[in-house]
């Protein structure tokens, strides 16, 4: 409950759509604009946007679909994208970014966010 709501389902129903996406990226459902396969995902992210997927990515990185790469950026100067980015076919990549939320509009979010574009 926050604030007298029940939050569980809305959570749930989150969970189920990250689940949709996982499986759909494993099962190369999930294609680029040209209609490859998508086999490399880029996490654009500050502090916990960054920080607690890439400690889940490395503690749970024995069970990935190794035909997969995931590379994460997370430093506001735009070259830390670029590097990220580095040798990854455009065909064959997804840029992922936090949903923006009221608390996420810091300066650092949206240079971010204006670099990667």
């Amino acid at each position: 409950m926050v604030d007298g709501t029940d939050v569980v389902p809305e959570v749930h129903a989150v969970l189920d759509r990250i689940a949709r996406f996982a499986d759909a990226i494993r099962a190369g459902e999930w294609t680029g604009h040209t209609g490859r396969r998508i086999r490399n995902v880029v996490n654009i992210g500050i502090g916990g946007s960054d920080l607690g997927l890439v400690m889940a990515y490395n503690a749970l990185r024995h069970y990935s679909a190794r035909e997969l790469t995931f590379r994460f950026a997370s430093n506001v100067d735009g070259t830390d994208f670029v590097e990220a980015a580095r040798g990854l076919d455009a065909e064959e990549a997804r840029g992922l970014r936090p949903p923006r939320r009221d608390d996420l509009g810091a300066q650092e979010e949206g240079h971010r966010r204006r670099s990667s574009s």
